[in-house]
C-alpha cells in the first residue's frame, strides 16, 4: 500500500508493505534530526505524527528520510519534488555545449 502527502512543492511517497520489514526506523530519525520532526512509526509503518493538513506547512523538504532509507532502510520512500521549466534549461545547456 502506498502512504503519500503533500509537502511544500512535491510529494512524499511511502511504501507501506516495505516499510514491515524495517528494522531501523530511519526515516523517523532522520526527520528528527534534518527535518522538522513530522513522521513517527505506527503498526510498523511509517506514517505523519502531524495531520495530514500540515503537511505542506511542516516538511521542510530535506530529503533526509528518502536518502537514510535508501541506504539504511528498506528503500520505501520516494520523494518527488517538480522542478519548473527543467526540460527547457536542459535543452538550452545541451544546444550550448554543442
Amino acid at each position: 500500500m502506498m502512504y503519500e502527502f503533500i509537502t511544500r512543492t512535491g510529494k512524499i511517497f511511502i511504501d507501506h508493505d516495505k516499510c514491515e520489514n524495517c528494522k531501523s526506523n530511519i526515516c523517523v530519525d532522520s526527520c528528527r534530526t534534518y527535518g522538522r520532526d513530522i513522521l513517527k512509526i505506527d503498526n510498523k509503518r511509517a506514517v505523519l505524527a502531524i495531520d495530514l493538513s500540515e503537511s505542506s506547512r511542516l516538511c521542510n523538504e530535506c530529503l533526509a528520510c528518502e536518502e537514510k532509507c535508501r541506504l539504511y532502510g528498506q528503500d520505501a520512500i520516494m520523494i518527488q519534488l517538480p522542478i519548473p521549466n527543467l526540460v527547457s534549461f536542459r535543452k538550452n545547456l545541451e544546444n550550448r555545449c554543442l
